[in-house]
């Protein structure tokens, strides 16, 4: 199984030196679906970074017992 944070640095890599998602699917040996490498290009455009966004949602609670 590949690694996700590696597989998305070669992807993006890739993405840089001017291929295509279908291509890089391909190089990554289908081991990524196309949609996935799609995403992670369009959030690189978007932010120029390969990080993983933090998610927006309820804050934790604490419990005490």
């Amino acid at each position: 199984m590949v690694k996700i944070n590696h597989a998305r640095d070669v992807a993006i890599s890739h993405y840089k030196n001017g291929k295509k998602a279908p291509e890089i699917a391909k190089l990554l040996a289908n081991k990524v679906h196309r949609s996935t490498i799609d995403r992670w290009i369009r959030r690189y455009k978007q932010s120029g970074s390969i990080g993983v966004k933090l998610k927006s949602g309820r804050p934790r609670t604490a419990r005490t017992k």
